[in-house]
């Protein structure tokens, strides 16, 4: 697959909080992955996928495929033909901790 497009996204929080990054575009071959940059005090901290959408074909809707609420679940990094949309998600459980993710999604037309 050679990458026509990259969408990028980075941000920090702190705090106890969970805070969700969504990315849209026209149905395509794409890799998405994310990881933690960083993260400061005690407690833990997650980065993952939480859900992707595909298009199998033009004439059909959306498939949504979920990952659980839970964070041991959420993948790293995943690869789908004819995605429509991916939604990252970072948590943080400590009310003074702090946390930067990164997530990329390169991307070829389908």
């Amino acid at each position: 697959m050679a990458v026509e497009n990259v969408h990028f996204r980075s941000w920090r929080q702190w705090g106890i909080l969970d805070h969700t990054v969504d990315i849209t575009f026209s149905p395509r071959y794409a890799y998405a992955f994310c990881g933690l940059a960083g993260t400061i005090s005690d407690g833990r901290s997650w980065c993952g996928i939480v859900e992707v959408r595909t298009r199998p074909n033009e004439a059909s809707g959306d498939v949504i495929e979920k990952f659980t609420d839970f964070y041991w679940n959420w993948p790293g990094a995943i690869y789908r033909q004819r995605m429509t949309a991916i939604t990252f998600r970072m948590t943080t459980y400590d009310e003074w901790q702090t946390a930067r993710a990164v997530c990329t999604v390169l991307s070829a037309p389908a």
